[in-house]
């Protein structure tokens, strides 16, 4: 009998003998295929699923889907690095502000908040990065609470700020 680890797969093992194949024996290497039809290339679809999948793990998604099929002995990669994922946030809020869901000076407003984080998690200032990235918070919070952003708009960009900070922290 080959199949995941679920319980089944163990109870059957238990009981009437067999052994156990390694973790990886239903490995399933996957792959996303993004067209690139932008006419300057800039690759801003597989940004958009490199997003996608840090915010899958972030969110609990994939420990859900896990869980959900009974997988045990399966585990997720950590996230990416904090740089890497405020990056990510850096262009959730461009394009944000490129559709019109926020004004300029309100994009403006955020992205500084998150450059001088990058600033200073380069220089391993990751007390005044996190502050930095209290303030971006912060400020998420209140366009969420005007209206300005919807609930899952602004959940999109707290999710993974706050997990960043959680992390720097613990």
């Amino acid at each position: 009998m080959a199949g995941g680890r679920g319980p089944q797969a163990i109870a059957f093992i238990a009981c009437c003998g067999g052994r156990l194949l390694p973790d990886n024996f239903l490995m399933a290497n996957l792959a996303v295929v993004v067209p690139d039809t932008a006419t300057r290339h800039t690759g801003a679809g597989l940004q958009y699923i490199n997003e996608f999948v840090d915010w899958a793990k972030t969110s609990g998604l994939v420990h859900v889907a896990i869980d959900r099929a009974q997988q045990g002995g399966t585990h997720v990669t950590p996230p990416l690095p904090p740089l890497e994922r405020i990056a990510f946030l850096q262009r959730h809020v461009a394009r944000l502000a490129e559709n019109g869901v926020l004004t300029d000076g309100q994009g403006n407003a955020l992205t500084v908040k998150l450059a001088g984080a990058l600033g200073k998690l380069a220089a391993g200032e990751t007390e005044p990065a996190m502050h930095k990235l209290g303030a971006f918070i912060n400020q998420v919070e209140a366009l969420g609470d005007a209206g300005r952003l919807s609930a899952t708009q602004s959940a999109s960009l707290l999710m993974i700020a706050q997990d960043v900070v959680r992390r720097a922290i613990a």
